[in-house]
C-alpha cells in the first residue's frame, strides 16, 4: 500500500484479517482435497 501512496497502519491490517479470515475459509472449504490411496515419505523420515 506504501508504494501505492496509501498510509496503512498494521492494527487496520489486522483488522482487516480478522474480518475477512471467515469468508476466505469458508470459500476454500468449499472443495476438500482428495486423499491418495498412495503415500510416499522422503528418505529424512526413515
Amino acid at each position: 500500500m506504501a508504494e501505492r501512496g496509501i498510509p496503512v497502519d498494521h492494527s487496520i491490517v489486522h483488522l482487516w484479517v480478522i474480518k475477512l479470515l471467515p469468508a476466505f475459509e469458508k470459500a476454500f472449504r468449499r472443495h476438500p482435497r482428495s486423499v491418495s490411496i498412495s503415500w510416499r515419505m522422503d528418505e529424512t523420515y526413515i
